[in-house]
């Protein structure tokens, strides 16, 4: 098959590693390149027309921009992968319900697609583990403090709510039936906006709980208690536990078995979940169909995060 012609909207940054590693792949060529200001890469435009020929687009510029430009390429026909959060406007959004891309939409929340995010899916989903009882993330990064309060990451639409608590929102939109989120909290540590946020989880038989900060020490820590199996991720280990048959709280007993250990890095999880992301979005124009399903947790995701800003 011919290679495929990208375009993408942003160049530094996460769009830089993106564009990394489209140009290592042997099916995928990047075109164009779509900025605000001039460049002596030859691919930049100013005109994001110039990006109508590609057979898909990514969305990968700094967060506040992402709904002006989806506007932008509302007359365009082919493939779009959109980086979250997609948009806290609810017109973008009311138009994506209605049908906007239908059938070519990509949304990329990272940790869905990462290796981790991957292998509690599939765990899940297989039941060797059991009934999931209970999960619980605590994702933290001190950066908040080097900071200053007109960085884009205290803005509304940069903050850790959007930017980083929504990608387990949409992780677990994915692996929990009739999920439902309350208790939405969002807080100031520095004091120089937001940074940081929570939120409570639950079904029918599962509860669990997200918490994201700036403003906290680096720390990785995610569990999953099941019926018959724990498992942890601390940010360099992913370890899975058999729990004795004779358990009776959500806890990991001194008794408990290690089946499974893989060493798996933050940075590792990170770039592994935009080669597995890049790779769905670039199957989906091929078969010139996107997953639906990620579509609705991404809007799923972002609905949760409107009705949030407008209560």
């Amino acid at each position: 098959m011919p290679s495929l012609n990208l375009g993408i909207i942003g160049k530094n940054g996460h769009a830089a590693r993106l564009i990394n590693i489209l140009e290592k792949r042997d099916d995928t060529s990047v075109e164009k390149i779509f900025l605000h200001r001039k460049d002596t890469d030859s691919r930049v435009t100013q005109n994001i027309e110039d990006l109508y020929p590609c057979d898909g687009i990514i969305v990968s510029s700094p967060t506040q921009f992402h709904g002006s430009q989806l506007n932008l390429l509302r007359n365009y026909k082919g493939h779009v992968f959109c980086e979250k959060p997609i948009s806290l406007e609810s017109t973008i959004l009311n138009d994506l319900n209605d049908g906007l891309f239908l059938n070519k939409f990509f949304v990329n929340y990272c940790f869905l697609y990462s290796t981790i995010g991957k292998e509690i899916n599939e765990l899940i989903a297989g039941r060797s583990l059991g009934e999931l009882l209970n999960a619980t993330i605590h994702f933290g990064h001190g950066g908040a403090y080097k900071f200053n309060e007109n960085d884009w990451r205290f803005s509304a639409v940069g903050n850790i709510t959007p930017t980083v608590l929504s990608h387990f929102i949409a992780f677990f939109y994915s692996i929990i039936p009739d999920i439902k989120f309350s208790s939405l909290k969002e807080m100031s540590i520095t004091g120089k906006g937001v940074d940081t946020s929570s939120v409570q989880f639950e079904n029918s038989r599962a509860t669990g709980s997200i918490v994201c900060s700036w403003a906290s020490p680096l720390v990785s820590n995610i569990q999953f208690w099941f019926s018959k199996a724990y498992l942890q991720w601390n940010g360099e280990q992913f370890k899975i536990y058999k729990l004795p048959d004779n358990h009776c709280s959500i806890e990991r007993t001194s008794d408990s078995e290690l089946v499974s250990s893989k060493n798996i890095t933050v940075a590792e999880n990170y770039i592994s979940s935009l080669e597995n992301a890049l790779n769905e979005f670039i199957t989906g124009i091929k078969v010139n169909q996107q997953n639906e399903d990620q579509r609705s947790h991404a809007l799923n995701t972002e609905k949760l995060l409107i009705n949030n800003y407008q209560s």
